[in-house]
Formats: C-alpha cells, structure tokens, sequence
C-alpha cells in the first residue's frame, strides 16, 4: 500500500514538474515574444517583430501580419481587403485576405484556431496563392504547404489587423496555443497603440515644425516684401525728386519710364512738397523721360491738372519729340501748362514770372 501511494505520488510530482516546466518555458518564450516588439521604432518594425514574437511563442516557423490596403477607416469599419504587410518567408506576401464571415470574427476581437486549413474555404482561398506559388517555386525544401492556423486579431483604434501564424501540421494549434496567444496579443495591442501613439506625436511635432518654419519664412518674406518696397520708393524718389531751385519754386525730374504707381509717387511727394514750400511754380523736366506712349503723356497731363488744382503753374522742358507727339495727341486739358526747350530756359521764365516783392 505504500508503495502504490509512493509511486502515485512520484507521478504527481512529476506531473507537477512537468507543468512547472512548461509554464516557465511558456514565461520564457513570453519573455522573448515581448522583447522582440520592446525596441521597435514604428509600425513597419512593429508588425516583424509581433510576427516573430508569436512565432516564438506558439512554436510555428509562419506567421504574417495583414493589414488594411487603405488605411483610416478605423477598427470598427470592415476594410475592403486585409494584406500582407510583414512575413516570415517572402512566400507569403502575396496574401490578401477579403471581406468574410471569419474575418469578420476576428476582427471583432475572436481568437480562431483552424485545425485544417484546406476544410476553411475562406482561408483556404487566402492561403492557396503561397501554396501555389510554393510548388512553382525552388522552395520546397524549405516551406512546407500551410495546414493550420491560428488567427489574432490585433486591430488598433485606427487599423484593422490581423496577426495569422500558420503551421504544415494540421490540427497543431490547440486551446493552449489560444490561451497563450490571447495574453500575447493584450500586449501587442498596447504596444501597437503606445506606436500609435508616439507615431501621432511625431507627426504632430513635425507639422508643429513645419507650421513654425512656414510662419518664420512668410515673417521673412514680409520683411523681403517691407524692403522691396522701401527700396522702390527710395528708388522712385531719386527717379523723381523734388528740388526747391527758387523762392516758391520746385523742379521734378522725371527719369525712366512712369507707370501707375510711379505716377502715384510722385504726386503724392510734390503735393507734400507744394504745400511745405507754398510752391507756386513747378517745373516738370522730361530731360530723362523715356516714355513717348499716349498712357505715359496722360499721365503727365494728369499731374500738371494735379499741381493746377493747389493753385501752382506747370512748366514742361527738355522734351523730346516723341514725348512731345504723344503730349500733343492727349492736350485734352484747360490747364495751361507752358514748354521750354531746357531747364535753363524754365528757370529764367520763372524768374521774371514772380513778383518782386516775393
């Protein structure tokens, strides 16, 4: 009697050892799933390292991760098509799993283990192309034909995902392997979704740098812009500056061309000039002006009707023929406004015009 309670006791034991031992191979084999996810940087890094870490775990040499073709639908949106976008064996990324009713299971959160893969027409069709593709292949020595699966689902908030580990043997995958793989992909989650996470805080950061540097170049290009035009008024005003040449008495040389805003320039410095000085003449020399156009002698007629208004007289010298053709064509004014053939010739008229008394 005590040796057959001796010997049922030694089973025991060893039994208890046996478990023992499993469950620690299972926490080392765990221990090392997780280390081969701890140090991926991104989601690409993530999804062969989740596929290796569950290969490990289960014991099988397959596994590929499947992922929406378009992502951004969401976990809870169905993806058109789930493909391959990390493997073990370059065999099988050419899987794309479509829409169906076991996709469907584990996308909603379903743990599946297939016993027989061929006996699964849905996951038949999804493993068929890598077998063919193994028989057409120089692979055979190394790949043998997927039998049996088990299928995790490891969709985030914002990416619907499956984790397939595939195995030759059928029926390999049991409720240990389930059970195992379960407490694995809890983890996988919340390492895929701290990826997420820190990948959102990247993207923010670098759209925060791309705002900040868009804001930096437009203050710089407004400042370009303030330049410029510091620049073209101070050009504009040694193009046209007012000079006071006598009592009551202004001359603007006009240099180059004048367009709109030049003209604008210019009249809005004489009026100011006018005013200051209580010019009463104003001498317009077209010495340098280039311009012989109708549009180019309307302005100038414009801004003799201009000097007019303030109560000032308007003397045109140095004018050359073309300029003087086109002055002709626009003499559309009452203002009279007197020619000289030279500045000099303005000046001593303007002379002899103003009052002795000043």
């Amino acid at each position: 009697m005590n040796d057959e309670l001796l010997r049922e006791r030694n089973i025991e034991l060893e039994h208890a050892l046996a478990t023992e031992r499993m469950c620690r191979q299972e926490a080392e084999a765990m221990l090392g799933a997780l280390h081969c996810i701890a140090d991926a940087e991104d989601r690409r890094a993530a999804d062969g390292a989740l596929g290796a870490g569950l290969g490990l775990l289960l014991q099988c040499r397959h596994t590929v991760m499947l992922r929406a073709e378009v992502e951004g639908g969401g976990a809870d949106e169905e993806p058109a098509a789930l493909r391959a976008s990390a493997t073990s064996h370059p065999l099988l990324t050419r899987l794309r799993w479509s829409a169906g009713s076991l996709r469907r299971r584990v996308l909603a959160g379903k743990i599946v283990a297939i016993y027989d893969v061929c006996k699964t027409p849905e996951l038949a069709a999804v493993c068929m192309q890598a077998n063919e593709d193994l028989v057409a292949s120089n692979a055979a020595d190394s790949f043998e034909e997927l039998r049996s699966a088990l299928l995790v689902p490891l969709s985030t908030r914002d990416a619907p995902a499956i984790l397939l580990a595939a195995h030759e043997q059928p029926a390999f995958f049991g409720n240990r392997h389930v059970t195992l793989a379960r407490s694995f992909a809890r983890t996988a989650v919340r390492v895929l979704e701290s990826l997420d996470a820190r990948e959102l805080a990247r993207e923010r950061a670098r759209t925060e740098e791309r705002v900040a540097a868009l804001q930096r170049s437009n203050q710089a290009l407004r400042e370009q812009l303030e330049t410029i035009g510091q620049q073209r008024r101070e050009i504009q005003r040694l193009r046209a500056p007012v000079l006071q040449v006598g009592e009551r008495t202004l001359v603007v040389p006009v240099i180059g061309e004048l367009d709109g805003d030049a003209l604008l320039e210019i009249t809005e410095s004489l009026l100011q000039a006018i005013t200051r000085h209580r010019a009463r003449t104003i001498i317009l020399d077209l010495t340098g002006f280039e311009s012989t156009s109708d549009e180019a002698a309307g302005r100038i007629e414009s801004l003799a009707r201009t000097t007019a208004m303030l109560g000032a007289r308007c003397h045109l010298c140095g004018i050359r023929p073309g300029t003087a053709v086109a002055l002709s064509r626009n003499r559309g004014s009452a203002v009279e406004v007197r020619a000289f053939a030279n500045l000099a010739q303005a000046l001593t008229s303007t002379k002899r015009e103003l009052p002795s008394g000043g």
